[in-house]
């Protein structure tokens, strides 16, 4: 179907026209247009923002194959709505572990960071650790750091201060704050590295500089205790 779709016409016409286009190829079937009417719809700033419609979409797309459809019908089901029904929740997991395994690693983020906080599932600290190291593995800052949080404190992996220490660095290498806090921690607790205050201040200065608050209240602590010295 996609072959026969004149996507210069679509690229081409008036903005209010895109949508009736998208529409009437992806009632023929186009997956591709299928996929943008999930984007539109699900898009936070777009004024025909509408959720049912997304996840409609998405699906259509989902069951023909579009791992990055899949992903994001997960993600709709799991955040998107008022209210994730058990069965939603099920079917959201069924499609983001469809696109995780194919080597999404979107997908591989969202099913370790919520298999992690279990907002909308159990906490399952194995699965956690196994689809934020697959999600790490492909380079994602976040992913690293989640991960180097689980080896620091033993959940679903053993205790490796020098992993964490390792994955922490990858992550505040791309400027991920979260990252660039703990490694100032492990140097102010001793973990994996000997106590290094200035260090850990030097860490907690990058990261109170991009925002992070807990790195902020940290360079606090660090100068009342030099001060109580």
């Amino acid at each position: 179907m996609e072959n026969t779709i004149d996507w210069t016409k679509y690229e081409q016409a008036p903005e209010e026209e895109k949508v009736k286009l998208l529409k009437a190829w992806a009632e023929q079937g186009d997956v591709k247009a299928q996929f943008i009417l999930g984007v539109i719809y699900s898009d936070e700033d777009n004024d025909c923002r509408n959720v049912e419609e997304a996840i409609h979409w998405f699906r259509r797309a989902a069951e023909q194959g579009h791992w990055k459809a899949q992903t994001n019908l997960g993600i709709c089901l799991l955040y998107e709505q008022k209210e994730c029904t058990p069965e939603e929740c099920e079917e959201a997991l069924r499609w983001l572990g469809l696109s995780a395994e194919n080597g999404d690693s979107k997908a591989q983020l969202v099913l370790g960071v919520e298999y992690h906080e279990g907002e909308m599932v159990p906490i399952d600290y194995d699965k956690s650790a196994h689809w934020l190291k697959l999600a790490a593995e492909h380079g994602i800052s976040v992913a690293q750091n989640a991960l180097g949080y689980m080896f620091k404190n033993g959940e679903g992996v053993p205790v490796d201060y020098n992993q964490a220490l390792s994955l922490f660095h990858k992550a505040a290498e791309k400027g991920d704050k979260t990252a660039q806090y703990n490694i100032g921690l492990m140097y102010e607790e001793g973990k994996g590295v000997e106590k290094n205050y200035e260090l850990a201040r030097g860490w907690y200065q990058k990261a109170a500089e991009n925002g992070d608050k807990d790195a902020q209240s940290a360079l606090e602590r660090l100068k009342q205790s030099a001060g109580d010295q």
